[in-house]
C-alpha cells in the first residue's frame, strides 16, 4: 500500500493535523512545516486523493494541501462552465 511509502510516517501527527483555532501566522507556519514534508513525499499524490474525500476534507495537511485549500479546490471542481 502507498501509505508505507509516505513521508509523514516518522513525524508526530500534529505536524500535519492541528486546530484551527490558532492564529492566521500560526497556522500558516504549521501548514509550511507539513508542505515541506509533503513536496518531497513520493506518494503526496496518493495522500490528496484520499485528503479530498469528504471524510477528510476538513482536516490536515493531505498531500500538500491545507484543509481550507482542499475545501476551495473541491468546491471549484463543482463549477459547471
Amino acid at each position: 500500500m502507498w501509505r508505507k511509502l509516505a513521508l509523514c510516517k516518522g513525524h508526530p501527527a500534529d505536524t500535519f493535523f492541528f486546530g484551527e483555532e490558532m492564529s492566521r501566522d500560526a497556522y500558516q507556519a504549521k501548514v509550511k512545516v507539513a508542505q515541506k514534508i509533503c513536496n518531497i513525499c513520493p506518494v503526496s499524490t496518493e495522500c490528496l486523493k484520499l485528503g479530498m474525500e469528504s471524510a477528510n476534507i476538513h482536516f490536515g495537511v493531505w498531500g500538500g494541501m491545507s484543509s481550507k485549500d482542499r475545501i476551495k479546490m473541491w468546491k471549484l471542481s463543482k463549477v459547471k462552465l
